[in-house]
């Protein structure tokens, strides 16, 4: 019988090394994931149903050719420094030419 308890605490001793080591592991690219799926959001998003963009600091919605927010003033567009196009803040790359704009 007591080799039975003694048995019963190893097992728990074990499985909760197991998800102290699962906890430290796994969480950390969980929270990785979550920013990745979440970059894309943290610009201006465009709200394709009304043709509208939200402006990143307000989130008020604005026509699609504005340059800038109705609301607060806050810049729209950015433009591109190889060819000048106008692009939206969301964009990483010109519409026109393909240069980053970050």
């Amino acid at each position: 019988m007591l080799i039975f308890a003694g048995g019963v605490c190893l097992s728990y001793s074990f499985l909760g090394s197991v998800a102290r080591y699962i906890s430290t592991e796994v969480r950390p690219t969980d929270k990785d994931k979550l920013n990745y799926l979440l970059s894309g959001s943290k610009d201006a998003i465009h709200d394709i149903r009304g043709n509208k963009v939200i402006c990143p600091s307000c989130k008020c919605s604005n026509d699609i050719d504005a340059k800038f927010c109705s609301n607060c003033g806050e810049k729209l567009i950015i433009v591109c420094s190889k060819c000048n196009e106008e692009n939206f803040l969301a964009d990483n790359y010109c519409k026109n030419c393909g240069y980053s704009l970050k």
